[in-house]
This record gives structure tokens, C-alpha cells and sequence, in this order.
């Protein structure tokens, strides 16, 4: 089991392995603008549980008596996050983590399903690009409908589609430009999807912070191929890895 742990600044208004069963907790600062795309500017901390994932119930059922006396109430739903993480042929964003310690470069697109669900045909995406510099994290994101994703990774322009469906509050400009900035760097780096990390989330929140629970993480080596699956909840290959 594991524990994230961080503080989010908004610069923006817009909507590993462990040991066998650990559990991963984060924690972070979010607000509202979490539900469009966003620049956010955060310290965010990872820490391992010694919970194994027989104890979650357990641990989920001791926090949720104790952390709404600190303003985090708990969201009574688990989050089944699937992620493809990008690099190229020469792995150089691996390289530029290896070379340079306390920064790190990731290119990746989510997508968040329910538990407990039959899997259903996954409609959207969030196209995410992090750095890291020491503690500090800066992300930015935009979603993207399941049917336009051929045509950024292709190297079109925006459409009036992508535009729309990003249009919580967000300048158009916003978006053009981001979507713009990031398939760049896809497309002149020459990033492929090299994995596939799934897990399961729980959360504790409020309108500016958030901790949450992972575990069940899940590794995944995938290609080009990975775009075509209906859902990430439950890959049909065994995974590379687990924790």
C-alpha cells in the first residue's frame, strides 16, 4: 500500500516498484479546478504502507473516523486509474531522470473507470504532461474524446470537437496552445507508449486538498496496440509486474 502526500498552487483556472502487496498514499493540494484542464503547480510526497491490500477495508474505515476532523472527508466510490507512460526508442525521458536526480519528465495519457462495473468502452482521455523538480511538481492537462486521439497523435490541429469538450472556463486559446506545446513534444521526441500502470484509488478530499490510497498497481509492457482496448480495468495479459 502507498501514500502520496503534496500541496497544489493553481497557476491556471480550467477543469517503481514496491514490495509484494503494498499499498501506496499520496496526498496533495487540488481545488475545483480539477474538473477542466489545468496548470497546477504542486509538492506532492509518496509514501509505502505497511498494509497489505487485505487492510485496506481496515485503513480505510480508521481514516474516514479521523481525517474529517482535518476538513478531508472521504468520496465513497474506488477509482480504477489506468495510465500509458511514453518514451522513445533511446529512452530518453528515463535517461533525463537517471542523469538528472530530483527531476523527472513524464508524458502520458489517463483514464479513470469505476469498480465494481462491467468494464465499459473507455470514452475519454486525459493527455497529461508532469515535471518534476525536487519536491515540487507541475502538471498540465488536457482531456481529449476517444475518436480525436488518432488525429493528435497524427500531428492535426485542434478541432472544434477538442475545444468543446474542454470548455469548463478554458480560453480556446488555452487549449490550442496546450494541445499544441504537447503534441509537439510527442511527435518531434518520437514517444510510443511503453507501459501500462493500473491501480486502485480511494480518496479524502476537500476543495483544495487530497489524500489518497493505491494499491493493486499493476505493470503493463504495451504499444500502439494499447489505444484499441476498450477498457484498462482488466488487461487480458498477465502483468510484467505488481506490487
Amino acid at each position: 500500500m502507498a501514500l502520496q502526500a503534496g500541496d497544489d498552487r493553481s497557476l491556471a483556472h480550467e477543469k517503481y516498484e514496491y514490495p509484494e502487496e503494498a499499498v501506496k498514499l499520496n496526498s496533495n493540494r487540488v481545488g475545483k479546478q480539477m474538473k477542466g484542464p489545468v496548470y497546477q503547480d504542486r509538492t506532492e510526497r509518496n509514501y509505502q504502507v505497511g498494509v497489505s491490500q487485505d487492510g485496506v477495508a481496515g485503513l480505510w474505515r480508521e481514516l474516514s473516523e479521523c481525517l474529517p476532523k482535518y476538513g478531508l472527508h472521504p468520496i465513497y466510490q474506488i477509482t480504477c486509474v489506468g495510465t500509458v507512460y511514453f518514451d522513445n526508442r533511446d529512452y530518453d525521458l528515463t535517461r533525463y531522470t537517471v542523469l538528472n536526480r530530483g527531476r523527472r519528465l513524464l508524458v502520458r495519457l489517463r483514464t479513470y473507470e469505476n469498480y465494481g462495473e462491467s468494464p465499459k468502452p473507455i470514452s475519454d482521455y486525459w493527455v497529461e504532461v508532469k515535471i518534476r523538480e525536487k519536491e515540487r511538481w507541475r502538471k498540465k492537462r488536457f482531456r481529449l474524446n476517444r475518436a480525436d486521439l488518432p488525429g493528435f497523435l497524427e500531428g492535426r490541429d485542434a478541432g472544434q470537437s477538442v475545444l468543446d469538450y474542454n470548455q469548463n472556463g478554458a480560453d480556446p486559446e488555452v487549449i490550442r496552445s496546450l494541445y499544441r506545446e504537447t503534441q509537439e513534444t510527442v511527435l518531434t521526441m518520437c514517444l510510443k507508449p511503453i507501459f501500462l500502470l493500473t491501480y486502485k484509488r480511494i480518496a479524502f478530499q476537500n476543495e483544495i486538498e487530497r489524500l489518497c490510497l493505491d494499491w493493486d498497481i499493476q505493470y503493463y509492457h504495451v504499444g500502439t496496440n494499447v489505444y484499441s482496448y476498450d477498457s484498462w480495468k482488466y488487461p487480458v495479459e498477465e502483468p510484467a509486474g505488481k506490487s
